[in-house]
């Protein structure tokens, strides 16, 4: 049960995250996932990281997940399955790598997390 609510989330995790064809501001590969914050729910998630996102987000810096979708309630929906994700990663040690899309977005902020198989 454990294991399949494990591989669910995963799913979920790959589906609901965006893929860009433009290239990246930024992109931390092979991440391990060291601390996650709920405290900011629903409106954006933070985590750290044990690798450097560029050269302004250091490792060990609380990057920032706001949500994805057209309206208030889908993007809540979407941080919920990120949390999802970076709690399986954190859980399990599986390495993620993040990225950042999109200049307008502030330094630290996070579009997109592929958690790896390996």
């Amino acid at each position: 049960m454990k294991a399949s609510l494990v591989i669910f989330a995963m799913l979920i995790a790959m589906l609901s995250t965006r893929a860009q064809s433009s290239p990246f501001d930024w992109a931390a590969y092979n991440a391990q996932v060291t601390s996650i914050s709920a405290a900011s729910m629903p409106s954006h998630l933070i985590f750290k990281i044990d690798t450097n996102g560029g050269t302004s987000c250091p490792a060990g810096t609380w990057l920032t997940y706001y949500g994805i979708g057209a309206d208030s309630a889908t993007q809540k929906d979407n941080i919920k399955v990120i949390y999802a994700l970076l709690l399986t990663a954190l859980a399990t040690g599986k390495k993620i790598h993040v990225f950042n899309l999109d200049s307008a977005t502030a330094n630290c902020a996070v579009n997109a997390i592929h958690i790896l198989n390996e």
